[in-house]
């Protein structure tokens, strides 16, 4: 490490390494910035990152060492990194320069205290991780991510590639971070007109990566079980029904189902198959967030039925008492419930918390999905048709007015709506229109990507635009479906085949039906016919045959 009173020593040469930078004056760095890429030795003009590492000394971001090397290569700390983002905001360069300090790092990691960012502290020694960073950059622009949402938020924006693919599990997030990787990162900023650091946010941000199924079902003579991406049976085949669970929660599963009367026989298994709770139940839903509704005979509850739903968590133990009358899924800590009240007895719709505590009452004709904190609303006109609005879920509390001829669930922080019936924009989460509306239709976004299409003189062509409404993968195709671990399907010509997000073929049309990509397999006619389908992988091999 280069003692701090050598670098004033030194003024006729950038010797100032990375971690020196904020030791030195404004003015030694504006004349040390008009030094030349070419002196150092180790970076060569056919080196990928050889046009990053010139920006980089050009804004006075990095510097080389008194050898004559950049050592481009070499791993990045946190303080090194830090000290490189808040050096390359505009609004944060002034702040950490010319400050009295005993550690360099110091005035960085102060600001970074003022902005709420998450960072590890001055004392941290240890190579940064890819994902550390991500958390880092998404703190920067005023989002409260866990890592894996702040990896997809730089996939979804255009800031990252992934060094292995467009995925959480491509971007390698445990991967050490080496010093024109770091550049290339805040460069990725300033190409996508990110300029301004911003303060933490004081809530969590909506969601960018949706559970998804880690398992997937197969039928072997009228009975159901699980197998992995490899096609490997990780649950054999010997029920009526079987969910395809998220992450490690309990697997819903119907033992038998009564053929006279349709009574059903469920209960739930852990991975290894194993019951975890002797407890049967007519009905039930699927683990979310830790929790299952269940119904529970014989409450009393209820006056329509003798029977109540209730919640159980992961154990089987019941935790919100049965005294609903009906029941859904938790999304964002919240579920919607039905349940009898007051002198006479009035069915009532509400929200409620993880505790079963009534957060608010809800008073539409229907309410949708929920997503992103969000739910879909309506009432029913004089004309007989519906009106969609949306209501925060925690409050219940309207954010928009029920204007919408059509609309859609949020997703990724933004919705698809229309207000004439003809063309379709987005809004964000406090109603404002963000994507004005001009498109014959589009979908939800998935992966930083929505599907959207423009009418032609024959129909309509569909592409894939961004968060802004820019075409990433202009309208070409006849058909299109959503990004699914980074992927999508497309139909051109009566086929369909796979794309990535820089609109590459990976798998060719050859498909009569296809489906999006879960738990890295996809559901596809593999006959000309269409009648005889199996899973696929992403290499087009067939895992498995589908009955």
């Amino acid at each position: 490490m280069i003692k701090p009173n050598l670098i004033r020593k030194v003024s006729k040469f950038v010797v100032v390494g990375m971690l020196m930078l904020p030791i030195v004056s404004t003015t030694e760095l504006s004349a040390k910035s008009m030094v030349s890429i070419e002196q150092y030795e180790d970076v060569k003009p056919s080196f990928w990152g050889y046009q990053t590492i010139q920006w980089g000394l050009e804004k006075q971001i990095i510097s080389g060492y008194p050898d004559h090397t950049m050592k481009p290569d070499h791993p990045v700390k946190e303080s090194e990194f830090l000290a490189m983002l808040l050096r390359y905001y505009s609004n944060t360069q002034k702040s950490t320069i010319d400050t009295p300090i005993k550690n360099w790092a110091e005035p960085f990691y102060k600001k970074a205290k003022e902005l709420n960012w998450t960072v590890n502290g001055i004392s941290t020694v240890k190579p940064i991780h890819r994902g550390q960073v991500a958390q880092l950059i998404a703190d920067s622009q005023g989002y409260q991510y866990d890592m894996n949402n702040s990896i997809q938020y730089l996939i979804n924006f255009g800031l990252a590639k992934g060094r292995n693919g467009y995925t959480i599990e491509g971007f390698e997030k445990d991967g050490q971070l080496t010093r024109v990787e770091a550049l290339q990162f805040i460069k990725n900023l300033e190409d996508k007109e990110l300029k301004q650091a911003k303060k933490r946010g004081s809530e969590f941000s909506p969601t960018l990566v949706k559970p998804k199924q880690v398992l997937r079902e197969i039928t072997v003579n009228g009975k159901q079980g699980l197998i992995d991406s490899n096609g490997k049976v990780i649950i054999p085949p010997k029920y009526k029904y079987i969910g395809e669970p998220y992450g490690n929660e309990p697997i819903k599963v119907i033992l038998s189902v009564d053929p006279v009367s349709s009574e059903r026989e469920i209960s739930f298994i852990n991975r290894q198959g194993n019951f975890i709770t002797k407890q049967k139940y007519k009905e039930a839903g699927e683990f979310s967030e830790g929790l299952a509704y269940v119904r529970i005979p014989n409450t009393k509850i209820n006056p329509e039925s003798s029977d109540s739903f209730g919640y159980i968590n992961e154990s089987g133990k019941l935790v919100i008492p049965a005294k609903f009358n009906n029941a859904s899924n938790f999304t964002n800590g919240r579920a919607i419930v039905e349940f009898w009240e007051g002198k006479p007895l009035a069915l009532k719709r509400a929200i409620i918390d993880r505790n079963g505590k009534v957060i608010s009452e809800l008073k539409f004709d229907y309410e949708g999905d929920y997503q992103d904190g969000l739910v879909l609303v309506s009432n029913s006109t004089p004309n007989g048709s519906s009106l969609y609005g949306y209501a925060d879920i925690r409050s219940g509390k309207m954010i928009t007015p029920i204007q919408y001829t059509h609309a859609q669930s949020f997703s990724e922080g933004l919705a698809a709506v229309s207000i004439n019936g003809q063309e379709t924009g987005f809004i964000d989460s406090t109603g404002r229109m963000v994507i004005e509306p001009k498109f014959r239709f589009a979908g939800n976004f998935s992966e930083g990507l929505a599907v959207a299409a423009l009418k032609t003189e024959n129909g309509s062509k569909l592409g894939y635009i961004d968060y802004k409404g820019k075409w990433i993968i202009e309208p070409l195709y006849d058909d299109a479906q959503p990004f699914s671990e980074g992927l999508a399907a497309v139909r051109v010509g009566g086929k369909w085949g796979y794309i990535d997000r820089s609109n590459q073929w990976i798998l060719k049309p050859q498909y009569k039906y296809a489906n999006i990509f879960i738990a890295g397999l996809a559901a596809n006619s593999i006959d000309d016919t269409g009648t005889t389908w199996g899973y696929i992988n992403k290499q087009g091999k067939i895992v498995r045959k589908i009955q």
